[in-house]
């Protein structure tokens, strides 16, 4: 023994960092940010994509926080796109509703997260891309404002304004009645039958006098591109469209992001959705999705059949 003083060898854990499994780790994380701030599956989709290229041409290791990178290239990612969106905006023919990201039948156990619904889609609507962006991560996925300011590339205190502008916004929305999911779906179901049977009187009382529906064409097919105001016109309106492809027809109630709706099909294949506004005792708005564009993701009843697959169901139980 020399006196000196000897220390154990010490023992370090190398930690390889699995790019691939961290970005999947996050898919579903970042497509669902990137669905609520651009309303779009298609956008959705192509910039998850963009992030996930660039994920793997970046030294992940080197990263303090794999997660918030992924998020910061996202949200700016989307900025760009909610900017040319609002260049395309002016041009687009007629009203611009969201694409459904989930249409599912009404059996279906659906694992969706609870503000992924149509009527958040349409409120995110009014407010601005900057106001959209921050009201949705400081809200919805609880980012701090230092966080989100570093996204912006903004002060702190301009994202506190910004988030303030956006709640402001979106409480002077019209009222919202909050009617319980079993009469929801009641109102629902009686639309559809009243649909089906081209019952013009049941349809006008399930709707309310001052009712009103908006339809997205994107100018992809022929379709009013006024809002229809009072309940006798949208459903004469309904009930015109229906017999000029009498025999052809077929309605099935389907879950348009959670809520149900119902999807039209003609020869088999989609060709419109509807989902609803309910006030107090009926229905006050229904929206009306046509543009082919968006209704990639309905299901094909021919499809659902060839595939094997549970066809969709004719009806719905309910206890109301």
């Amino acid at each position: 023994m020399d006196g000196s003083l000897r220390l154990p060898p010490l023992k370090y854990r190398v930690v390889v960092l699995d790019c691939g499994h961290v970005f999947e780790q996050n898919r579903r994380r970042l497509h669902n940010l990137a669905y609520r701030l651009l309303g779009s599956v298609a956008d959705a989709d192509d910039v998850t994509q963009d992030v996930y290229i660039r994920w793997h041409q970046t030294e992940a290791a080197e990263l303090r926080s794999p997660d918030a990178w992924l998020t910061t290239v996202l949200t700016r990612l989307c900025i760009d796109r909610l900017r040319a969106r609002g260049r395309e905006r002016d041009t687009y023919p007629g009203h611009w509703l969201p694409e459904p990201l989930v249409i599912a039948p009404p059996d279906r156990e659906l694992d969706l997260d609870a503000d992924l619904s149509m009527a958040l889609l349409l409120l995110l609507e009014r407010l601005s891309s900057d106001e959209r962006i921050t009201f949705l991560l400081h809200d919805v996925f609880g980012h701090r404002h230092r966080e989100i300011a570093a996204m912006l590339g903004k002060p702190e205190p301009a994202c506190r304004q910004l988030l303030h502008r956006a709640r402001v916004s979106i409480r002077a929305g019209p009222p919202r009645f909050h009617v319980s999911d079993d009469c929801f779906k009641d109102l629902v179901r009686r639309f559809l039958d009243a649909l089906r049977s081209d019952d013009y009187a049941s349809l006008v009382m399930l709707m309310s006098d001052n009712a009103t529906m908006i339809s997205d064409s994107g100018g992809r097919v022929r379709a009013t591109m006024k809002i229809i105001k009072g309940n006798d016109r949208i459903a004469r309106l309904l009930i015109g469209l229906r017999r000029k492809r009498i025999g052809r027809n077929i309605e099935k109630p389907m879950l348009i992001n959670g809520d149900l709706g119902i999807v039209s099909y003609v020869n088999e294949r989609p060709v419109a959705v509807f989902w609803f506004e309910i006030g107090e005792r009926n229905i006050t708005r229904v929206y009306r999705l046509i543009n082919p564009d968006k209704l990639k993701g309905a299901p094909s009843l021919d499809d659902r059949a060839r595939d094997g697959r549970v066809p969709v169901p004719d009806a719905i139980t309910l206890v109301c």
